[in-house]
């Protein structure tokens, strides 16, 4: 939605969203080129460096930040269901069970240098129905970097989510 929609103050031709080892940019205006770099090496995400240099944003998905990105601004960890991030994997992926195995006790402790740390519900309608607290949740993280002072109104309307 970010990529797609962009932020207040920021439109989506400026902002960058590397997903799963993949940066969508534009071609021609018509067309979306997948730029794809997938290590498990830190690099800072170094092949992506000449397609995101004039973007004010630059968001970074991933489970294990750390293992490619040194630091970032923020960290915002985005906390669901377990059923619902299982059936959000298995739509989304071919081997979405698989991943969803493989993480399932994974560390909800924040690996990066970070300047601030958010965590987010992204349950629809998280205040009609609200999650009981011993109900297990699994974060995954999105990282903003280069994100300048253009992430601090957001961050204030982020922190009321929960």
């Amino acid at each position: 939605m970010i990529r797609k929609k962009g932020l207040p103050g920021i439109s989506p031709r400026k902002i960058a969203v590397i997903d799963d080892g993949v940066l969508a940019v534009p071609l021609l205006g018509i067309f979306t080129r997948r730029i794809k770099s997938k290590t498990r090496e830190r690099d800072d995400l170094l092949p992506f460096h000449p397609y995101v240099q004039k973007k004010k944003l630059v968001v970074y998905v991933n489970c294990k930040p750390e293992l490619r990105v040194a630091q970032c601004d923020v960290v915002l960890r985005l906390q669901l269901p377990e059923e619902e991030r299982q059936r959000r994997l298995i739509q989304r992926d071919h081997d979405g069970a698989e991943r969803f195995r493989r993480t399932l006790n994974s560390s909800t402790e924040v690996g990066i240098q970070a300047d601030h740390v958010f965590d987010l519900c992204v349950v629809e309608a998280h205040d009609l129905y609200p999650q009981p607290a011993a109900q297990p949740v699994f974060p995954t993280l999105s990282l903003i970097v280069n994100a300048g002072p253009m992430i601090a109104n957001w961050t204030s309307c982020a922190a009321e989510c929960c």
